[in-house]
C-alpha cells in the first residue's frame, strides 16, 4: 500500500471515501419528542424572566431608535445638507457592518 502521510494525506484515500458516503447519514438530526413550551416556561425562575425581559427591552429599544432614523431620513439630510439617498445608504452600511463588528468582537474572545 502507498504511503500516504509521505503525500500529505492523513487518512487513505479508502477512509476519505468511508467518511463522505457516511457522513450525510450522521447529520440527521436525532428526534426528540417537544416538550410542551408552556411548561419550560413555567420553570424559569424570576431572575431568569427578568434577565428575559432587559434582554428583550434593550433589543426593542434599539429597533425603536433605528425606526426612528429611518423615518427622519429628509430631516437628517437637511440638516446635514446632503440626499435622502446619502443618508439612506449610511444608514444601510452601518447596520450591515454593525453586526459584523459584533462578530468580529465575539470571534476575539
Amino acid at each position: 500500500m502507498r504511503n500516504h502521510m509521505a503525500a500529505g494525506w492523513f487518512y487513505s484515500p479508502k477512509q476519505i471515501a468511508h467518511y463522505f458516503l457516511t457522513r450525510p447519514t450522521s447529520l440527521k438530526p436525532p428526534r426528540n419528542k417537544l416538550g410542551n413550551p408552556i411548561r419550560i416556561l413555567r420553570e424559569l425562575d424570576r431572575h431568569q424572566w427578568l434577565m428575559f425581559f432587559a434582554g428583550f427591552l434593550g433589543w426593542t429599544w434599539d429597533a425603536f431608535d433605528f425606526f426612528t432614523v429611518s423615518l427622519t431620513i429628509t430631516d437628517i439630510a437637511k440638516d446635514f445638507g446632503v440626499s435622502n439617498a446619502d443618508v439612506s445608504w449610511v444608514n444601510s452600511f452601518t447596520t450591515l457592518f454593525l453586526k459584523s463588528s459584533i462578530t468580529n468582537e465575539e470571534d476575539r474572545d
